[in-house]
C-alpha cells in the first residue's frame, strides 16, 4: 500500500504544475488577508501535493494547513476542520467551510460550522439540503473588514 500512495504522489506532483486556481479564489484568499481574517486549507490530499498545487494556482500557502498527514480521520469525519480551527485559535461554529464536494460539506457540518457548497465540481442537486447555502460561483463570495458574506443579487 506503502509503494501505491508513493507512486500516487509521485504522479501528482508531476502534474501539479496542470493546476489552476477556480475563478475568484486567489481574490479571496489575497482580501482574506488584507482584512486579517484568519483562514486555513483542510485537504484530503498530501501535503506535498497540496503545496504544489497551491504555487502552480499562485495562492499563498496559508497559516494553517490540514492534509491528511496530519489527520487520523479523513473527511466526511470533522476533524480536519476541528484541528484547523484548533491551529487558527477560533471553535469551529465560528468558521465557514467552503466546499465543492459532498464528502467536504459533511465534515464540515459534523465540525459544526457553517457550510457554503459550490457547484464548480457537482451540480447543485449533487448536495441536497446538507449544505446551509448553495452557490453558482466563487465570486459570490465577498470579505470585507465587517467578515465574510455571500451576495445573493
Amino acid at each position: 500500500m506503502r509503494k501505491e500512495k508513493e507512486i500516487i504522489k509521485d504522479l501528482e506532483l508531476q502534474n501539479a504544475y496542470l493546476v489552476t486556481a477556480h475563478r475568484h479564489a486567489q481574490r479571496i484568499t489575497r482580501e482574506l488577508d488584507n482584512h486579517g481574517v484568519p483562514w486555513a486549507i483542510a485537504t484530503s490530499g498530501q501535503r506535498e501535493v497540496a503545496v504544489a498545487r497551491l504555487l502552480a494556482a499562485g495562492i499563498r500557502r496559508p497559516q494553517v494547513m490540514i492534509t491528511c498527514d496530519d489527520c487520523t480521520q479523513g473527511k466526511p469525519s470533522k476533524e480536519p476542520y476541528t484541528r484547523a480551527a484548533d491551529l487558527l485559535g477560533v471553535a469551529p461554529e465560528d468558521c465557514i467551510v467552503i466546499e465543492d464536494t459532498l464528502v467536504g460539506i459533511t465534515a464540515g457540518k459534523a465540525a459544526r460550522a457553517t457550510t457554503i457548497a459550490v457547484t464548480t465540481t457537482y451540480p447543485r442537486t449533487f448536495f441536497g439540503e446538507v449544505p446551509d447555502m448553495v452557490i453558482e460561483s466563487l465570486g459570490e463570495i465577498i470579505v470585507s473588514a465587517d467578515g465574510v458574506f455571500v451576495n445573493r443579487s
